[in-house]
């Protein structure tokens, strides 16, 4: 996203603007909507596979083995959150004061050492921001796992904390276990949303 957003801010401001919209298209649909699209782009007789098939290529069980499911959970969780990130990225990437690129042309920087030695040191904060975000979110994840594995499978590979409170509760019948693991990440997450507000301290 970092990357996605570092190249858009050298074009033009309408271009960066549809360029934005268009990255964030993928944000504005609901996580169940997400899901089903790439449930079907990833059956054993879906759409990957159909192209894999033209060109002679055996079909992969994108959901049925634990390194497969995870690479398609990690694509549905980076589709819907791109947008958003690419967003964030170029805000904090506006908001640096242009005399310091007019500093960096006067010392002779180029496009590339600029981006490199002043605009991604002073985006260290946003990162770090994005990182933590980015752990709560994935551990909150159920939608993505109910639709593309159901119990979370295989082997476990794809179950998220919260998802594991869900079946642990309502397919194991423990819901005083599940209690538990919840209280558990409740105090996971407050440790790391209060790294985060110190990092937002340490940002301004």
């Amino acid at each position: 996203s970092y990357w996605i957003a570092s190249f858009l801010s050298g074009l033009k401001e309408r271009v960066q603007a549809a360029a934005r919209f268009i990255v964030y298209i993928p944000g504005l649909a609901s996580g169940m909507i997400i899901s089903l699209l790439w449930q079907w782009i990833l059956l054993r007789h879906g759409l990957v596979n159909q192209l894999l098939s033209l060109v002679n290529i055996a079909a992969i069980p994108w959901l049925s083995e634990p390194w497969t499911a995870r690479i398609s959970i990690s694509a549905v969780i980076v589709t819907s959150s791109i947008g958003g990130l690419v967003i964030l990225f170029s805000a904090s990437m506006h908001s640096i004061p242009k005399e310091l690129k007019d500093a960096a042309r006067i010392d002779g920087a180029n496009e590339r050492q600029y981006k490199r030695f002043v605009v991604l040191p002073m985006m260290v904060p946003t990162i770090l921001l994005v990182i933590l975000l980015e752990i709560v979110g994935i551990m909150q994840i159920f939608e993505t796992i109910f639709v593309l594995t159901g119990d979370g499978g295989p082997e476990g590979a794809t179950a998220t904390p919260v998802y594991e409170i869900f079946l642990t509760a309502f397919r194991f019948g423990k819901p005083g276990l599940a209690a538990a693991k919840g209280i558990i990440l409740t105090v996971v997450i407050a440790t790391i949303l209060l790294i985060k507000r110190r990092v937002e301290r340490w940002a301004e």
